[in-house]
């Protein structure tokens, strides 16, 4: 399904100086009239518009851009899709159908890559902040409670959901697991999507889940089930997802950096939200618009560590990405591995920055 977004700009043109530089000008003269210049020569020319490709509700920057018109201010009508079918989006990517595709390192993604399609992760949209509480392992209620199920350890032989299999959750598991001698391989994966993860652990139907906020708080106190490990402990700065662009953008740079700069800052209104509660509210209200969720619960999220990270530079963790295509190519997952080096491409996260000047 496809929705035009309008940009809002009447709440919002008066406060950009202000959410950008995070503190109120000094004078009149000062901090706007130096801001001013950088983003007009970011704008491009004349309208342009693009469609943005995402499972629904993950992009966060990207609703946050959009709800304080920073896509409008360089010009870029930002159109979002949203995709169900993840396998879809590598290839609607090269074909033209959108321009930018938000996705996670999966086999599907990395087999497209190793059979020569164009495309180009560009900036970072997620992932786990070290310390925090944003993906947990989760046991149910019954087995917790007679301790049968309190650790990872205790997971061996019993029927665990997973979002996806295979999938980023299954390599946090099994990181989980190798520090305690076992592996993703000691457990009987059973594929569930998260909204139905309650359910089936009410009835018995597994014994534990790998799940995310705001979804976790919502099990737990409903009893269903109570978690046993965070799993940013055991796979700091994971890599979740990415806004990646193929040639109808690569051949259009200008676009892309507009895209960027833009982009950027929604992502670090985000952080700020996250790093510092600053407006934690206001970005949660834009956020259950997209993703379904009650507001006050995702605030909550927030306060509570359960949000995932976006670098407010930009930078996307190469590291993760490496380690979980090795994993997928030592199961069989994915064909070969692939030089991330021609995949991976920083200038426009670079240029964004030499834009919008040092987080803050």
């Amino acid at each position: 399904m496809t929705w035009r977004i309008a940009h809002w700009s009447k709440l919002l043109v008066a406060l950009v100086g202000l959410l950008l530089l995070g503190v109120a000008p000094a004078a009149p003269t000062s901090a706007p009239a130096q801001a001013a210049p950088a983003r007009q020569g970011v704008a491009l020319p004349q309208p342009t518009r693009i469609v943005y490709g995402v499972p629904p509700g993950l992009a966060f920057a990207v609703y946050v851009a959009l709800e304080r018109g920073y896509f409008q201010e360089v010009n870029l009508e930002v159109e979002l899709e949203n995709v169900n079918n993840t396998a879809a989006i590598a290839p609607n990517l090269v074909n033209g159908s959108l321009d930018v595709g938000h996705m996670a390192a999966a086999p599907g993604f990395f087999n497209a890559i190793a059979r020569g399609l164009p495309i180009k992760a560009i900036l970072d949209a997620s992932h786990y902040a070290p310390g925090g509480r944003s993906h947990v392992v989760m046991a149910r209620q019954e087995l917790y409670d007679n301790g049968q199920l309190r650790s990872v350890e205790q997971l061996r032989g019993r029927r665990v959901a997973l979002s996806s299999v295979p999938g980023g959750l299954g390599i946090d598991l099994d990181r989980a697991l190798q520090r305690v001698g076992l592996t993703i391989d000691a457990v009987e994966q059973v594929q569930i999507p998260f909204v139905e993860q309650a359910v089936a652990l009410a009835n018995g139907s597994v014994d534990a889940a790998v799940t995310l906020e705001p979804f976790a708080t919502q099990i737990s106190e409903r009893n269903v089930a109570q978690v046993i490990r965070y799993l940013n402990d055991d796979y700091p700065d994971h890599q979740v997802s990415f806004p990646m662009i193929s040639t109808k953008l690569i051949e259009r740079p200008e676009v892309t950096r507009a895209f960027a700069v833009a982009y950027l800052r929604g992502a670090r209104d985000y952080e700020r939200a996250r790093q510092f509660g600053e407006g934690v509210d206001e970005i949660a209200q834009i956020l259950s618009r997209y993703n379904r969720q009650n507001a006050t619960a995702v605030a909550a999220a927030f306060r509570n560590g359960g949000m995932t990270a976006i670098d407010p530079d930009g930078r996307l963790r190469v590291e993760s990405i490496q380690y979980d295509m090795q994993w997928y190519h030592q199961r069989g997952f994915i064909d070969r591995e692939i030089d991330l080096a021609e995949f991976v491409d920083m200038q426009y996260a670079d240029y964004a920055v030499s834009v919008l000047g040092p987080f803050r």
